[in-house]
């Protein structure tokens, strides 16, 4: 009997919506939860939906009821269709909308796992073209703070509960006794809200589930008439049924707010109809009156509430003229009697004054004007431009050295033990230059001062010294990424050494930053070297930053010259001696900064550690001493003046050096555990906020799995300290074993020598040549395109690419990462054998280039512009790719002129998607003619053009040239044509 229980009744009302009905029906019959009911409800139709719906039925009547009933509305159908349900669960679907085919099975596994009275998902809302059918779709998100929660417990989440009774699953007899109120609009908020203050656990699913078509159901809530007013009636039935139900005082801020926040929207339209906001003035006028004498009488406090005072977005934009009855009154008026000409002028002139005003309030004048006026950075020669200049003026300096440690911030690690290794006798012809941010100069100069490295000049980060340096040195070494604007010379020689092996997710796995990868990618590609401790490292950067198909340059597996000091004992014997601790055991504890830029979170670590740590000092041996190095943003509000045992690392010694002294390093998440594993010393994981920690961030290797203990409690940290070290062979084996005493001697013979017996020794070959082999068997593709959007044409696109035979093809997609950013989750549908390249697209001129192109480019395109144009791509070419070739680049998408010579100056044959052309815009629109027309005369340079018969109107010459009748554009039906001739 369990086997046949119905898990979800689907209640959907059905109304004269035979155009959309089959989308909804094939959504509703796609479930992956089999254990469904469907109860379609005819609300008395007079189109084809009936047949429609018994169509259907026939083919699935063990899943579907039909009930027909006089057309009364989509309340009473709904209601009708609860007293049928037999399910544990329901759910409502409008049948001119469409679900997921996994909607039920979420949401029914949320609220089952969870025990939740009521389930919440996101949403599209769906639109629809009307010339050409296609569906764009955009995520709504929820702004729902908890995952599961309480409503009486958390009331504030009511604020934010939306009244729609489609995005939500109910467990059935939560809903025994409650309606739909017939007769009236705005039935859902009657019903929504008397629904979940009776829930006692509300559950969030944050995907979108549902597809929310606006074309049809939005008109009435974006338009107004007198069924605008049964909102107050709505609301009276609300506050009515939470004053009898004694939910009013509990919640009545919550409400306020909601009631407040509908009849402002409702106000919107009072200016958006179609007849550009003329006409029912009688119904405005009683709109704004009767929706203010309700808020004034049932909450006379209502402007006062704060979740309106701190609201966002549109509500707070408009605020101070929809809580003014007057002010709204008499510009409604207004707006009827003035003509729109002088009406809009008013608005331009007003949002005119409004800018003026920011603007003279603002701090940063400068940085604005510069952005809306490029032309003055191009005339001042700064930024980009500058460097552009030096790049293309200034020769390589064969001595000079630029090391540059997290932009400037930071000197600790692999760069200083290089800086080290330069400060020795034979690098002294060497001119070695430091990148710092000007902050932390006195500090490093102390630092280096201690350590007796005197042959350092420090310049200022993003400074013109430190461009022209960027520009000239010959070697160029960094562990995180140079800045965006940078191009590597053929004759420079970089290094990147990262900062360490990874633990948490990077590249394109870490979820909602897939878009963010780019610079970072870039310097990969482009570097000469690329350094890393272990194999494990190896593989996951050049799989998650997707270059290890196509990197040209030398992959070096050597250890970390930062942990190099870590193996000499002589350094560990005199730190010990000379700190006076030579008896004691020293533990340090490092552990990984808990905040983001956005959210440091601060406060709520300090308490955590606060809390720890006088139990820790309590439990400590007394000869123990615990050193504590917190993250910059948290070390300097840390008190350790009323401890025993634990103390602040000491500032005045470089981080690596002071580890040496080390006998167990206490850490968390940090990759600090692989450097400290080469001593063989005992290591100690405190994940004491695993679960919170690790929620939203993924790690490549489970914590249990590492090897090491892991403790979650004092109690457990304390007992792990007293217990006996074992060991730990196979983390030693896996990740430290290639660390070794002279690892920065040898990549400085790499780096600065022909070094072939030690290049040989460090570069992993085995593997990487493999792979290598692997990739050259397969021609690279470079597809460009726009960026992709949450919607249908997006979509189909992807499914597109994800065709693409990747046994024979190596594909990479190429956008710019502004126009994928508002959807980087788009990209996470791509195939993992499918590549992509989302680039800081800022084009680097130099001054007379701008005013050739950007300029007197306005006035004609001749071959000058083309000459100039292909002389700057090329060199943005080598900026995004360096030495990197392809054999096809496929111009996808995108009609501007600078990325169609960077197509055309990357690749040895190259296709353009002229599928994009519209005939009636050309036709109407000048601008796009002019452009269509410039990229029509550089056709000659393509092996191949892809076109729509619409594009034969224009009489295009040339054999390369194919129409094809197919919708979209298909890379396999072109790559098999180039592939015949």
């Amino acid at each position: 009997m369990e086997e046949h229980k119905i898990r979800v009744s689907i209640i959907m009302p059905v109304y004269n919506v035979e155009k959309y009905l089959r989308q909804c029906l094939d959504s509703l019959f796609s479930q992956t939860l089999k254990s469904i009911e469907i109860i379609a409800v005819n609300d008395g139709s007079t189109d084809n939906s009936l047949q429609i719906l018994e169509e259907y039925q026939r083919n699935n009547p063990q899943i579907m009821t039909i009930y027909t009933t006089e057309n009364k509305g989509v309340s009473h159908a709904r209601n009708y269709g609860m007293a049928k349900a037999s399910g544990e669960y329901i759910l409502f679907v409008d049948s001119d909308d469409f679900i997921e085919p996994d909607m039920c099975e979420k949401l029914y596994n949320k609220a089952v796992t969870d025990n939740n009275d009521i389930v919440i998902c996101t949403r599209y809302n769906v639109y629809e073209d009307m010339h050409t059918g296609v569906l764009k779709r955009d995520h709504i998100r929820l702004e729902l703070i908890n995952h599961s929660f309480n409503l009486y417990e958390h009331k504030y989440e009511l604020a934010h509960i939306l009244p729609f009774p489609w995005d939500k699953l109910y467990k059935r007899e939560l809903l025994a006794g409650m309606e739909f109120p017939l007769n009236m609009r705005f039935e859902d908020i009657v019903f929504v809200y008397q629904v979940v203050v009776k829930a006692k656990s509300i559950g969030i699913v944050n995907e979108p589930l549902y597809n929310y078509r606006k074309t049809t159901q939005g008109g009435f809530l974006n338009t107004f008439s007198k069924q605008t007013l049964d909102i107050i009636r709505a609301f009276e039935l609300v506050f009515d049924y939470m004053e009898k139900n004694n939910y009013l005082e509990h919640y009545y801020n919550e409400l306020e707010f909601i009631c407040t926040r509908h009849f402002l929207y409702r106000y919107i339209t009072l200016f958006k109809n179609e007849n550009r906001g003329k006409g029912k003035l009688d119904i405005k006028l009683e709109i704004i009156n009767k929706t203010q004498d309700f808020l004034d009488s049932r909450l006379p406090n209502w402007r006062s509430n704060n979740y309106l005072l701190y609201s966002s977005g549109w509500l707070k934009k408009r605020l101070p003229l929809f809580t003014n009855r007057k002010k709204m009154v008499r510009i409604t008026k207004l707006r009827e009697l003035m003509p729109n000409r002088i009406y809009n002028l008013l608005k331009r002139i007003r949002n005119y004054i409004s800018k003026l005003y920011r603007f003279a309030k603002s701090k940063e004048k400068m940085t604005m004007i510069k952005k809306k006026l490029p032309i003055i950075s191009v005339m001042m020669r700064k930024g980009t431009v500058y460097y552009t200049h030096v790049y293309e003026k200034l020769s390589i300096l064969p001595n000079d050295i630029l090391l540059e440690s997290k932009h400037g911030e930071d000197i600790a690690g692999n760069i200083f033990a290089l800086l080290k290794e330069l400060s020795k006798d034979k690098y002294k012809n060497y001119n070695v230059k430091l990148a710092v941010n000007p902050s932390c100069k006195s500090v490093f100069r102390k630092l280096l001062e201690r350590y007796g490295i005197k042959n350092v000049t420090m310049i200022d980060i993003f400074s013109k010294n430190y461009d022209r340096a960027l520009a000239s040195a010959k070697y160029l070494v960094t562990d995180t990424s140079f800045p965006p604007y940078f191009i590597k010379k053929p004759e420079q020689i970089y290094l990147n050494t990262w900062h360490g092996t990874p633990l948490k997710a990077m590249g394109r796995i870490v979820p909602h930053r897939e878009y963010a990868l780019g610079n970072i990618q870039r310097n990969f590609l482009i570097a000469d070297y690329l350094l890393f401790q272990n194999d494990f490292s190896r593989e996951v950067f050049m799989r998650d930053y997707m270059i290890e198909n196509i990197y040209p340059g030398n992959v070096l597996v050597s250890g970390y010259p930062r942990n190099s000091v870590l193996l000499n004992n002589e350094r560990r014997d005199k730190i010990r001696k000379d700190c006076n601790f030579a008896d004691k055991r020293v533990l340090v504890y490092m552990p990984t900064w808990r905040g983001l830029l956005t959210n440091k979170e601060t406060d709520k670590q300090l308490k955590q550690l606060d809390g720890f740590f006088a139990d820790i000092d309590s439990r400590l041996k007394d000869t123990d001493i615990f050193f504590v190095k917190l993250h910059p943003y948290v070390k300097d509000k840390m008190d350790y003046s009323g401890y025993r045992h634990i103390r602040e690392f000491p500032a005045g010694y470089e981080t690596y050096d002071f580890l040496t002294a080390a006998d167990v390093l206490v850490t968390d998440y940090s990759s600090i555990m692989f450097d400290f594993g080469v001593t063989k010393r005992k290591i100690i994981l405190f994940a004491y906020d695993k679960d919170e920690y690790l929620k939203d961030r993924g790690l490549y290797i489970g914590l249990e799995d590492l090897g090491l203990p892991v403790t979650e409690n004092v109690e457990e940290l304390i007992q792990e300290l007293n217990d006996e070290h074992k060991g730990y062979d196979r983390f030693y084996e896996r990740f430290c074993s290639n660390d070794s005493l002279d690892t920065p001697e040898r990549i400085c013979e790499i780096l600065f020598s022909d070094g072939c017996k030690s290049k040989a020794a460090l570069i992993s070959g085995e593997n990487n040549h493999k792979s290598n082999i692997t990739a050259d068997n397969r021609k690279k593709i470079l597809i460009y395109m726009k960026g992709f959007k949450n919607d249908i044409e997006s979509r189909n696109r992807i499914n597109m690419i994800n065709s693409i035979d990747t046994d024979k093809y190596d594909v990479y997609i190429c956008m710019k990462s502004e126009e994928v950013k508002k959807n980087t989750e788009m990209l996470s549908l791509l195939k993992k054998d499918i590549s992509y390249m989302p680039i800081m697209y800022e084009v680097g001129y130099r001054r007379s280039e701008y005013f050739r192109l950007k300029v007197l480019g306005k006035i004609a395109k001749k071959k000058a512009y083309n000459r100039c144009a292909d002389k700057v791509m090329t060199r943005e070419r080598r900026k995004y790719f360096g030495d990197v070739k392809f054999d096809y680049i496929i111009h996808s998408s995108c009609l501007e002129h600078m990325i169609l010579h960077l197509c055309l100056n990357n690749g040895d044959r190259k296709i353009y998607n002229f599928k994009h052309f519209s005939k009636s815009l050309y036709e109407k629109n000048r601008r796009y003619r002019r452009t269509i027309n410039y990229i029509i005369k550089q056709f000659t340079a393509y092996d191949l053009i892809v076109a729509d018969n619409a594009a034969k109107t224009l009489k295009l010459q040339g054999d390369n040239i194919i129409y094809s009748d197919e919708s979209g554009f298909n890379v396999n039906d072109v790559l098999d044509y180039l592939e015949m001739h």
